[in-house]
């Protein structure tokens, strides 16, 4: 008895807080949308012009002046980070939550689009910096985010840099397998950076979590659903909680038919 009045009381609790993330999440989607209005972006083809309108617009209005922040850095960061929404309202932060911002716009603008993290030889945060890769006509992008070094945004867009001309290394033997460059840029750019980690399945951050403190290069680019979903931070809680939520009410039915038929016998 106890133990079916215990799973019923979760399972009753679960609800208003299933139902607050689904409004927090149908929030960011209107305000992604208004986003995207007020800029004009919502009935404009995905190409690559708007793309790096997007890109610049975002980088613009971003104040990425860590000294300067009011709400990043200050209030703790979850697990998965700050939402979008979140982000949309301070506008403030590194690359990373610029890549949150420029994914959810970019796909709700139609693009095919994920975050990108960049890695250098050094294999640390002082040697990484995140991208949003962006598919068009079956080729694919990279798209800059925000705070990226001097000249870096416009090296990235002037030569359309993407993952076929970065110099691919293995964590023991760093041999290339990028394309062959012919240009001055492209052989900075793989030499300045070895592997990329598409990050919307967060290996290297799940690992972290369990206490394995590793790097994990998944080279496979993920699909867009996938992408869109891991920067939907309260669409994941709604499906997580839900899936709490219908595991407690089988094992309460189970419980209640082990019960009813205990009694029939």
């Amino acid at each position: 008895m106890i133990k079916k009045l215990l799973l019923l009381l979760i399972s009753l609790v679960l609800i208003p807080i299933i139902a607050y993330n689904g409004f927090k999440h149908y929030q960011e989607s209107q305000k992604i949308e208004q986003f995207i209005n007020e800029n004009g972006w919502s009935k404009k083809p995905p190409t690559w012009d708007l793309a790096i309108e997007i890109s610049d617009t975002i980088r613009h209005q971003m104040n990425t002046q860590s000294a300067t922040f009011i709400h990043v850095d200050r209030v703790p960061e979850p697990f998965l980070s700050y939402s979008c929404l979140d982000i949309l309202d301070w506008m403030e932060g590194t690359c990373g939550k610029g890549a949150r911002v420029l994914v959810k716009v970019l796909t709700k603008c139609g693009f095919d689009a994920t975050r990108i993290s960049l890695y250098g030889k050094g294999f640390g945060n002082s040697t990484s910096h995140t991208l949003v890769s962006i598919i068009i006509n079956g080729e694919e992008y990279f798209i800059d985010t925000v705070n990226a070094p001097e000249g870096f945004n416009d090296m990235v867009r002037n030569h359309q840099l993407n993952t076929k001309k970065l110099n691919i290394a293995s964590y023991i033997n760093r041999r290339g397998s990028a394309e062959n460059s012919h240009d001055s840029i492209t052989t900075a750019f793989q030499n300045k950076f070895c592997m990329y980690n598409y990050e919307a399945i967060q290996l290297s951050k799940v690992m972290k979590l369990a206490g394995l403190d590793v790097w994990v290069f998944n080279m496979k680019r993920p699909p867009a659903t996938i992408s869109n979903l891991v920067e939907s931070i309260y669409l994941i809680h709604v499906i997580f909680l839900s899936t709490i939520w219908i595991v407690l009410n089988l094992l309460w039915l189970v419980l209640f038919r082990f019960k009813t038929q205990k009694r029939k016998k």
